[in-house]
């Protein structure tokens, strides 16, 4: 492994303490994203009895429903578009020790989506990646939330950390079931097709990649 991989895997194997897996999400890095964003972190965390370092808490887990308040509170400041998309794009590899070292170490695009299905409820066990094998093509389903937020993100998240292993991996389309702020900027950003008000949110790609 490379002196990258070593580091992660040195963070990832730390002790971790219960999970309350069933109602609770951990969002380690993604305030720094918010941070980078133009965003000041302590005042939005202060209405909810929080502080920044119960969201940098590596074992930390905050309440499902105060996070998407939390989210709600800072889409209703409106100062970024295409909020999820533009804090995948700052959060960078390593936020999530554990699963960021799973897929990046992966063998294959494939092993590697296989392990984060697989651990993804670590960070948030509402949501689920389901494979749909078609012929040729392949795709990721995000299932378990209808939240445009959650979706937008995880999508994002997934095609950003697999391509931070090689950049010539490329999904073919993603999909959403509601219509994103910006859709040009997605495609920019995640160099694929977008297709919105989809009976289905995720991505598909060839089983080459």
């Amino acid at each position: 492994m490379t002196p990258h991989d070593n580091q992660m895997a040195a963070r990832a194997i730390q002790p971790r303490g219960t999970l309350e897996t069933m109602h609770s999400v951990n969002l380690r890095g993604m305030f720094g994203a918010f941070e980078r964003l133009g965003y000041d972190v302590e005042s939005l965390l202060a209405p909810f009895g929080l502080r920044r370092a119960d969201v940098e808490d590596p074992d930390g887990r905050i309440p499902a429903k105060v996070c998407a308040e939390i989210f709600a509170a800072v889409k209703l400041e409106g100062r970024v578009k295409n909020l999820a998309l533009r804090v995948a794009v700052e959060m960078p590899v390593g936020s999530h020790p554990l699963l960021d070292y799973l897929v990046c170490t992966s063998e294959s695009v494939g092993e590697g989506l296989k392990q984060l299905a697989r651990h993804l409820g670590l960070a948030n066990p509402a949501i689920r990646l389901v494979f749909r094998e078609e012929q040729d093509a392949i795709r990721v389903l995000v299932e378990g939330t209808n939240d445009p937020f959650t979706v937008e993100l995880t999508v994002s998240l997934v095609l950003r950390m697999i391509r931070e292993s090689g950049d010539q991996f490329r999904a073919t389309r993603v999909c959403f079931r509601h219509e994103p702020e910006n859709t040009a900027e997605f495609k920019a950003v995640l160099r694929c097709h977008i297709e919105s008000r989809s009976p289905w949110s995720g991505f598909a790609l060839t089983r080459e990649a």
